[in-house]
């Protein structure tokens, strides 16, 4: 799945079975970007948000170490103030990338700086520094 990024055309979206992880990621995405720039009510824009987070759940269910699913994921809850849950799954995903791409790889360095925010807006800042410096 490789059409722009994280966006899947309509073209390439219909070649591939409907629901696999790389479409609902894609899907997941599209909701996103339509949840933060289209002009909407604020229950419009939640409940984009929240089909969204479905969907990566539902991903992640079908396949539990895949690091971008992880990613989005944590992103979506670290977005949401579920801090603590957003964690875990940023270190699931820094672990999955550490272990299929290597420690010096470049998105195992997002993993590690991505994981570093999320402790600093924890409070844990001895953590948070250990990583930035890992990054």
């Amino acid at each position: 799945m490789r059409c722009f990024d994280r966006y899947l055309c309509p073209i390439c979206r219909r070649k591939l079975p409907p629901n696999t992880v790389d479409v609902l990621l894609a899907d997941a995405w599209t909701l996103r970007v339509r949840a933060d720039t289209g002009k909407l009510s604020g229950a419009q824009q939640k409940a984009l948000m929240e089909e969204a987070e479905a969907k990566l759940r539902e991903a992640l269910g079908r396949d539990p170490d895949n690091a971008e699913v992880l990613d989005n994921l944590a992103l979506r809850l670290h977005e949401r103030g579920k801090i603590a849950e957003a964690e875990r799954m940023y270190r699931r995903a820094l672990d999955v990338r550490e272990e299929t791409l290597g420690a010096t790889h470049i998105n195992t360095i997002r993993a590690v700086n991505n994981l570093a925010n999320v402790m600093g807006d924890q409070g844990k800042l001895a953590a948070a520094e250990t990583l930035f410096r890992r990054a």
